[in-house]
């Protein structure tokens, strides 16, 4: 036999002798037993597994006086531990022989009179390493190479070994078992579920907040206040939490909504600090009190951890709504977002909220919401996507791009033609131009009945009642002047929208989840028994989960989406929406479509397709059909009366409002002024 062989058998059965824990000689008597490990736990050799509480009365002069503590009636934690005086001496710790797995075989708080009493064992095994972190073993401390080069954002329980839960834990060096992993998650969603809860991932950027590191144009009138003011300070430790009661704390947080906000982010890139102006979502502090109440929300943000928390401490400091449910670029390892990250194996509990459904490779439970900008951001000039387009003209039809700073530049990059800059078409209209004292075109110089929307749906016009009375120039000196300023008034109402749909998915979620238990009782498949208050234990949670029983939010967001639009055929005048880069910007996807004059812009853009997902037709010709999308007013005449003329914002609204709204509204030749967007539409 080979030496080293017969090395570690010799061991183990020393080890296999040695297993059993018992009291050392010099041990007080009587003594209360104090687990600090517990049962089925993996522990070193020498690691300290119990304590002796020595029995008021009958203290030795070795027991450190622990009987003057009081006696724990549940296991004890280490917090306890720390507060029960000096307990190095030997006789009053109980410490593993070897490393292994500790079987308890008395209770804690057991009474100890004899020394021979065996308190339990340790079963040697090898530590199966099931929590690592930054390469070290949770259990043994031992270093372990695990050679993982996976993706976490992309993990199949099937064949991957570990596997790090979101709801445990955001940070990429910890990497659990999977099979452990799965119990975890199983246990995690039987809390939810007694809870009676649901899961929300929401989006930052554009989804919640917009951001950027440039103030607002002068002329935007907008309150900016900086949350780093003394004042402010003080105010965003609460504000965020308090009742509709609260008449001055919902003053304070409409305050906050209606302003942009300035703070101080740290640049990682540059190394250094620099401004950041947000704003916030209207309604953003009614949503998450009231959707908090029904969903356990996260935050899943491909912006950096420095943006997420700057973000945060507006939205949530006292971690109230997302704990530290907080997922940013710095925990992936991929460029895409994925539900697999938070819960590998079990998503029926889980929505998402999302500007961008591209950046998912879990579109199932995707809420496709409408993309929230107030800022300028022109960088969808560049290249005009018809599988992007729903974010693209969100993007252009942002507030600050009224701005006469960015107007000029907008229209003439992204109209059709010349002719449908402003100053163009003012002078072909047999005008005199008209500039305001700062130089600017008037709007009202236009005739109205000349305004019309290019292929990003933005119109060559501002409405006419955008300006306030005149102000002094912010930049002061001896230059100052009177400067006109624009105050658009924001109309989103997406999170209102938001807060209705997911209470419904919610109700419908646990009326299918209640009809599962009640069928599973009349059924006698139920292996577990009903508690005394007529509510179920976590192992009946359980059998619903191993056997995948339970319902799906997902199913359920689909089966409502798909019912919306279910008889509706829709037809598209193409020709309004492709001629959007005639001076050779680059666009191979515009390029394409002037090539084939049989292309139906419907089938080839996002409208097209989340069309389809709400259940509409699409289709190919002007017959048997029930719909007709236009871009502006007298393209086409529709002879059928049952065939309704609707603006391209008709579908914007049915998407992000997940109803059908009123097609007479955005019938485009019933408008007598520009809409920036569909949200103005519905507000008129």
């Amino acid at each position: 036999m080979d030496p080293e062989n017969l090395e570690e058998l010799l061991e183990a059965a020393f080890d296999e002798e040695s297993s059993e824990i018992t009291l050392s000689d010099d041990a007080p008597l009587p003594s209360k037993l104090m687990w600090i490990v517990a049962d089925g736990s993996y522990v070193t050799k020498d690691q300290i597994i119990a304590i002796l509480n020595p029995v008021s009365g009958n203290v030795s002069e070795n027991s450190g006086g622990l009987s003057d503590y009081q006696l724990l009636n549940q296991d004890t934690s280490y917090e306890n531990i720390q507060n029960m005086g000096d307990i190095a001496q030997k006789n009053l710790i109980v410490k593993s022989s070897i490393s292994g797995r500790l079987i308890r075989i008395l209770d804690n708080l057991t009474e100890l009179t004899d020394l021979d009493r065996i308190l339990g064992r340790i079963e040697p095994t090898n530590c199966s390493h099931e929590v690592v972190v930054h390469g070290m073993c949770a259990n043994c401390s031992i270093h372990v190479d695990t050679g993982l080069k996976r993706k976490h954002e992309d993990l199949n329980p099937h064949t991957e070994t570990s596997a790090v839960p979101g709801f445990i834990t955001s940070h990429s060096g910890v990497e659990i078992d999977s099979d452990l992993a799965y119990e975890m998650e199983c246990s995690e969603i039987s809390t939810y579920l007694q809870d009676r809860k649901l899961c929300l991932v929401l989006d930052l950027d554009n989804t919640l907040v917009h951001a950027t590191s440039q103030s607002p144009p002068a002329d935007i009138d907008v309150e900016t206040i900086e949350i780093s003011s003394v004042e402010w300070h003080n105010n965003l430790n609460y504000v965020q939490y308090v009742s509709e009661d609260d008449i001055e704390g919902m003053k304070l947080q409409h305050t906050l909504e209606s302003s942009v906000l300035k703070t101080i982010v740290y640049n990682e890139t540059e190394t250094t600090y620099c401004n950041s102006y947000f704003k916030l979502r209207p309604g953003i502090f009614k949503f998450f009190r009231n959707v908090s109440k029904l969903y356990k929300l996260f935050l899943f943000t491909m912006g950096t951890r420095q943006h997420a928390q700057s973000a945060l401490r507006i939205l949530d400091p006292q971690g109230v709504y997302f704990g530290n449910r907080v997922f940013c670029r710095n925990d992936s390892k991929s460029c895409m977002k994925s539900l697999d990250r938070l819960f590998p194996n079990h998503k029926n509990l889980v929505l998402v909220m999302d500007d961008s459904e591209y950046v998912w490779t879990n579109k199932l439970a995707l809420i496709k919401v409408h993309p929230y900008y107030f800022f300028s951001d022109l960088t969808y000039l560049n290249n005009y996507d018809l599988n992007n387009l729903t974010k693209s003209s969100a993007a252009l039809q942002s507030i600050c791009n009224y701005s006469n700073f960015v107007w000029s530049k907008l229209i003439r990059t992204s109209s059709d033609a010349k002719s449908n800059t402003p100053e163009k078409t003012a002078s072909e209209s047999g005008q005199p131009l008209t500039r305001d004292n700062d130089g600017f075109a008037v709007p009202a110089a236009i005739n109205i009945s000349q305004f019309r929307y290019n292929g990003y749906l933005i119109c060559n016009e501002r409405p006419s009642d955008i300006y306030v009375k005149p102000t002094v120039d912010p930049k002061g000196g001896e230059n100052a002047h009177l400067f006109k300023k624009i105050r658009i008034k924001d109309n989103d109402k997406q999170l209102d929208k938001l807060i209705t749909l997911l209470d419904d998915i919610y109700k419908r979620f646990y009326v299918q989840y209640d009809l599962a238990i009640t069928d599973i009782l009349n059924a006698n498949k139920s292996e577990f028994v009903q508690a005394v208050n007529g509510s179920f234990k976590s192992p009946d949670i359980k059998f619903l989960i191993y056997n995948d029983l339970l319902p799906s939010a997902s199913f359920i967001l689909n089966d409502l989406r798909e019912e919306i639009l279910r008889d509706v055929t829709l037809y598209s005048n193409t020709a309004e929406f492709i001629n959007v880069n005639p001076h050779g910007r680059n666009s191979s996807s515009s390029r394409s479509l002037r090539e084939d004059t049989d292309i139906n812009f419907l089938l080839c853009s996002d409208f097209g397709k989340w069309a389809r997902k709400f259940g509409a037709r699409i289709g190919k010709h002007m017959g048997h059909i029930t719909h007709l999308i236009v871009n502006n007013r007298n393209c086409l005449t529709v002879h059928d009366e049952n065939v309704k003329k609707v603006h391209i914002k008709w579908l914007e609204a049915v998407f992000y409002c997940h109803e059908r709204v009123d097609e007479q509204k955005f019938n485009p030749d019933n408008w007598k002024t520009p809409f920036r967007t569909f949200w103005d539409v519905l507000s008129s």
